[in-house]
């Protein structure tokens, strides 16, 4: 993995290069809106001053707790941030506009290996899906183990091409190859997967480009029957929502033919009878359909509980895999 993770073009300066150094504070996501300003301070007494710093130790002691409690085990995986410079999000020509996204090589590196590509969900951060059963279930695919890259969308996106931001674009043509790049991974075997609206996403990425991906996966994805349905910014308008209406293209029979399909969803999700709709659909037509119906909502809790059964879903199909790309 030398050269990787951060060096070079289109890197971040070796930030993420040695994970275990202190490194300065980050916001996670750099799409969080900014709140409003602190009221201004108010002249106190040497007793108010006193509280003030008992109640920093206070907080301090409870982080430390805490970061030693939820310190994750690696097992000798390495994961590290990069930065995607991209021209397609640009506002300003010649002025790329530098977006994060996450990246994971199993033990023994990454070169050659295949990629998941998995576009992350409304108020996920890149880090949200790294936990202990991630980890040790990468590791237990041994040679099999592919890369994961993890890559941010506005969080109003829905992971497609909007009126002022081509956010579909992005991760076709530069997070995914930039991915490829920093991990080393084998470019004609990539899966793409989502999380919520990322899940949409990636349902959605994949029909456009139906030869390139060797699985897709959607997770608790966002599914709407009609625009009315839709949540609020989610879409343009009703034009923007009837160029990816997947429901109505599964059930016309137009959605294309795909690498293999994982769909999971909570039991309590909302949107559970929609999302079994288009799976419906999707067999009906021929499509190649893994469904899974789980406990809970939460697209993260689902992920932490079954990463496992999903890795192994997508190196099944990245094994097999071999005319994509």
């Amino acid at each position: 993995m030398s050269g990787r993770f951060g060096n070079g073009p289109g890197g971040n300066g070796g930030r993420d290069r040695y994970p275990d150094r202190e490194q300065p504070a980050v916001d996670p996501n750099p799409f969080r809106p900014q709140g409003p300003p602190p009221p201004p301070r108010r002249a106190g007494g040497l007793q108010r001053y006193r509280l003030f710093f008992v109640l920093i130790a206070v907080f301090v002691g409870i982080a430390v707790v805490k970061g030693v409690v939820n310190k994750v085990n690696t097992q000798g995986a390495r994961h590290g941030r990069f930065i995607v410079f991209s021209a397609v999000l640009s506002a300003t020509p010649g002025t790329p506009k530098p977006v994060p996204a996450l990246a994971v090589v199993p033990p023994g590196g990454g070169e050659g290996r295949p990629l998941v590509v998995l576009i992350t969900g409304r108020g996920q951060t890149l880090e949200s899906l790294l936990d202990n059963g991630f980890y040790a279930s990468l590791v237990a695919l041994g040679l099999d183990a592919p890369n994961v890259a993890f890559v941010a969308v506005d969080r109003e996106s829905q992971a497609h091409d909007r009126g002022d931001a081509k956010w579909g674009t992005y991760v076709l043509t530069e997070a995914v190859a930039e991915a490829v790049r920093q991990t080393g991974a084998d470019p004609k075997r990539v899966a793409l997967g989502g999380f919520d609206d990322g899940g949409f996403g990636a349902l959605d990425l994949a029909r456009l480009e139906p030869r390139r991906f060797c699985a897709v996966g959607a997770h608790s994805p966002e599914i709407w029957q009609s625009f009315g349905d839709a949540r609020p910014g989610a879409f343009d308008d009703a034009v923007d929502f009837s160029r990816h209406d997947l429901l109505k293209l599964a059930e016309q029979g137009r959605y294309p033919a795909v690498g293999p399909i994982r769909i999971d969803v909570g039991s309590d999700d909302p949107q559970l009878p929609v999302v079994k709709r288009l799976v419906v659909a999707l067999k009906a037509a021929g499509r190649s359909v893994d469904f899974h119906e789980l406990g809970g909502r939460s697209a993260v809790g689902l992920w932490r509980a079954n990463s496992g059964n999903l890795l192994r879903f997508y190196a099944a199909a990245l094994r097999s895999c071999t005319d994509r790309g």
